[in-house]
């Protein structure tokens, strides 16, 4: 999704199924829809999800980006 200051953002959401054009894929029972314009952006993109005392988040690893913020929210390719 264009945004943030790299000029792509990540954005995760709660989805009750796809919207038209989007992609499923579906791993150890989790379903993620994907719309087909940043399909492009974060193919090969592995998503973990880190805990501590402090903080909560996913963190995104994708090897489309050729730059990103300080706070790893947004990204260019």
């Amino acid at each position: 999704m264009a945004g943030g200051c790299s000029g792509l953002t990540y954005e995760v959401g709660i989805a009750e199924g796809p919207h038209s054009g989007d992609t499923t894929i579906e791993n150890n029972d989790t379903r993620v829809f994907v719309n087909e314009f940043s399909a492009q952006y974060i193919n090969g993109m592995i998503v973990d999800w880190f805990s501590s005392m402090q903080e909560s988040r996913f963190i995104f690893q994708n090897p489309n980006e050729t730059g990103n913020c300080g706070c790893g929210i947004s990204f260019s390719v």
